[in-house]
């Protein structure tokens, strides 16, 4: 196992004043998804799968694309509480961390990218399926 491969990934979807999906995916290096289901979602409660090597490695190298670590918060534009965050949580193999709470109503205040990483790690696990179509963002 390379010390620059990540250990954990987490995505957490949170409420919002509607029908968003609300729901937590934890996916590990080996490739292992824990999916826990609570609200607007087709399938609540919590699910377990695995996801090949090659989507393992998809993950890694939108995770690589994504510069994750790097990514830095504007602030600009105004907060309204009426929609979800992402929160995305990544370690890393060497003890390397970070968490970033994506609001979703203020798409300025972070790089565009980091939307497009969240929705390709949903894409990658397959979370679709689980999720099932909703009125809320995603």
């Amino acid at each position: 196992m390379e010390k620059n491969n990540f250990k954990t990934i987490k995505l957490r979807r949170t409420t919002c004043y509607g029908t968003c999906p609300t729901y937590e995916v934890n996916i590990n290096y080996s490739g292992r998804v824990t999916y826990k289901g609570e609200m607007f979602v087709e399938k609540e409660g919590q699910h377990e799968w695995q996801i090949s090597a090659e989507a393992v490695r998809e993950i890694k190298e939108a995770l690589r694309k994504v510069d994750f670590f790097n990514l830095k918060k504007k602030d600009k534009g105004v907060y309204c509480t009426d929609m979800p965050s992402c929160i995305t949580t990544v370690e890393m193999q060497d003890g390397q961390k970070r968490s970033i709470d994506h609001y979703l109503q203020t798409p300025d205040f972070w790089p565009p990218r980091l939307k497009k990483f969240e929705e390709k790690i949903d894409e990658i696990i397959g979370t679709d399926g689980y999720v099932g179509d909703s009125d809320g963002i995603k």
